[in-house]
């Protein structure tokens, strides 16, 4: 059975940037399922559930997803900024903030990538394996975006993922212990995702 891992919201202001190409690689729990391409197994999976409370296009930063590239890592995490770096190994694979590279073209082996344009209330779903990255949003509306990541109970024995992620999270030495800085320090229990005032070179 499927159950819920975690959930946010994403507020993609007029003048915000996007996200880089990026895997969601979670290291912020301990003991789940590694890949294992030998023995067709794909380690620890999520669902990414987006349904888009506003119309999503190029120019307001729509989401971009690869499925060809997908298909062919279906077992492994694509490496970033150079064919030395590995991959992203930040807190659930937001690559925002990483100072390896500036450009797309500098994760050029990701795509090619293709825009999901949607009306409000469409959903997309993908894996956390699935290369992904969203662009500026040049508009002057508000793109918004809510966001249930889920995953199958049998592949970590019955764990509830949610309520471990969210009990480190908010614990001591968590992120978003006393507050998200992110968010002036107001507490952020449904995210807004990682705060983005600046554009993006792209």
């Amino acid at each position: 059975s499927v159950s819920l891992f975690k959930e946010k919201i994403n507020y993609k202001y007029p003048g915000a940037a996007g996200y880089r190409p990026h895997q969601d690689y979670y290291t912020n729990l301990d003991g789940l399922p590694q890949p294992d391409e030998s023995k067709g197994e794909r380690g620890f999976l999520t669902f990414v559930c987006m349904i888009a409370v506003d119309a999503t296009t190029l120019e307001n930063g729509c989401a971009e997803i690869a499925p060809e590239t997908w298909k062919r890592h279906q077992y492994d995490w694509i490496g970033y900024g150079n064919s030395n770096d590995t991959a992203c190994a930040s807190h659930d694979g937001d690559c925002i903030g990483m100072t390896k590279g500036r450009h797309w073209s500098d994760w050029h082996w990701m795509g090619p990538f293709e825009p999901v344009i949607a009306d409000e209330g469409d959903i997309l779903i993908y894996d956390n394996h699935m290369p992904h990255r969203s662009g500026n949003n040049t508009t002057p509306w508000p793109r918004r975006a809510l966001f249930g990541i889920y995953y199958d109970l049998e592949q970590v024995q019955g764990r509830d993922l949610r309520h471990e992620y969210y009990e480190r999270e908010l614990g001591p030495g968590g992120r978003r212990h006393a507050g998200s800085a992110k968010n002036g320090g107001k507490a952020n229990l449904f995210h807004l995702g990682a705060g983005v005032v600046k554009s993006m070179d792209m």
